[in-house]
């Protein structure tokens, strides 16, 4: 053995250790981000594992080394879960569980029945498929964060082929009867491979969560909270320095008497009216549209390769649809209406604040007209 195995073992556990601390402290500061309770967990086991495999390595015992083994593979499997509920924001049990039952069975069966090599060469495996499921599950999520993520990926794809490789020295170059703890130079490139993994993929889940959290913050402030559009900020981000292409169209709506609305319901009924209309906002968007809440009532939708006939057709639907919806009040039902403004680039280099200005100038003259209408400057108010 070139390198003492139990200092390796040691430096693996200190690292495992340190790793669910570190994300343990991170879920506290972000309780949102349940995956790094769970991959804790899963770590935590982990090191409950190393500890027993060291008392193995010590006396070599057959319980010592299954008990071990066992854990090592539940930890694992936990891993997986965890990678799993990074991507999908929520824990796979029934496929955990089912895994857990399957890797486990035969591991313990084969402890029990002394084949100890066989054993070690069942749980390398089992490292290698699970580490190589929570390989494809970060790959898949790689467009959050192409760069640590794709990292990461890399340290988990070199750990579990090392892994592949206990596992085929274990199996076919080793006794699998009364093999004792399995040692030699493929385990000892194993372990140092574990610890640099464990160091690298420790430092590069606390800086995706980081970058998540960062990402979160940043859309809440850029998210209207009650109705999940835009706000004006975020609306005059995207567009308020960039002049737009033509073939498109800026559409102002404003909820006609809100004020009354808010005096005689309440703000309940309020924000329930600004909730619904926004929904019926969202449901007439195609994907390159944009739509934002800029004030207490007022709406703007940014429509890309619109024709005039279009976009008056979209506000018009939009009107329509939301004079149907019904309110219920302590006084009877109740509906509301919308006025809109509608204005339209015709040629590249319009100017965002003067076509949403244009529209604003349609959007009175709705009003004047007598509200629940659609304004557009060169066009019939459509009632």
């Amino acid at each position: 053995m070139l390198i003492d195995q139990s200092s390796l073992l040691l430096a693996i556990g200190f690292s495992a250790a340190a790793l669910c601390i570190a994300l343990l402290i991170g879920w506290l500061t972000a309780r949102g981000e349940s995956y790094q309770l769970t991959f804790a967990a899963g770590v935590m086991v982990i090191v409950i594992g190393v500890v027993l495999y060291l008392r193995y390595t010590v006396g070599a015992a057959l319980m010592f080394g299954g008990l071990s083994f066992a854990s090592l593979t539940l930890g694992f499997a936990i891993l997986w879960g965890a990678a799993r509920q990074f991507r999908t924001g929520l824990f796979p049990h029934f496929p955990v569980l089912t895994a857990i039952i399957f890797t486990e069975t035969p591991l313990i069966m084969a402890f029990a029945m002394g084949y100890d090599g066989l054993g070690a060469g069942l749980l390398d495996l089992w490292v290698f498929l699970f580490m190589s499921a929570m390989t494809w599950n970060y790959w898949l999520s790689r467009k959050e964060a192409p760069i640590q993520i794709r990292t990461l990926c890399v340290i988990y794809v070199l750990t579990a082929l090392s892994f592949l490789a206990c596992a085929i020295a274990s199996l076919f170059l080793k006794p699998l009867y009364g093999a004792g703890p399995p040692s030699g130079l493929v385990e000892d490139v194993n372990n140092i491979v574990s610890i640099i993994g464990l160091t690298g993929a420790g430092a590069l889940s606390l800086a995706l969560n980081q970058s998540r959290l960062a990402r979160r913050h940043r859309l809440d402030a850029m998210t209207d909270s009650l109705t999940g559009l835009m706000n004006r900020r975020a609306l005059f981000e995207r567009h308020g320095n960039l002049p737009l292409p033509a073939h498109t169209g800026v559409l102002v709506f404003d909820l006609d008497h809100f004020k009354d609305i808010n005096d005689r319901f309440g703000h309940a009924m309020g924000d329930q009216v600004l909730q619904r209309f926004a929904q019926a906002l969202q449901d007439s968007l195609d994907p390159q549209d944009v739509a934002a809440r800029i004030g207490g009532e007022e709406f703007v939708l940014v429509m890309r390769r619109a024709t005039p006939d279009i976009a008056v057709l979209v506000a018009e639907r939009v009107r329509a649809r939301f004079s149907l919806e019904v309110f219920e009040s302590e006084t009877g039902p109740q509906r509301y209406t919308v006025s809109v403004g509608v204005a339209y680039a015709d040629r590249d280099g319009e100017n965002f604040d003067t076509m949403l200005a244009r529209a604003d100038t349609a959007l009175y003259g709705a009003k004047r007209a007598g509200r629940n209408r659609v304004g557009s400057p060169g066009l019939k108010l459509v009632a």
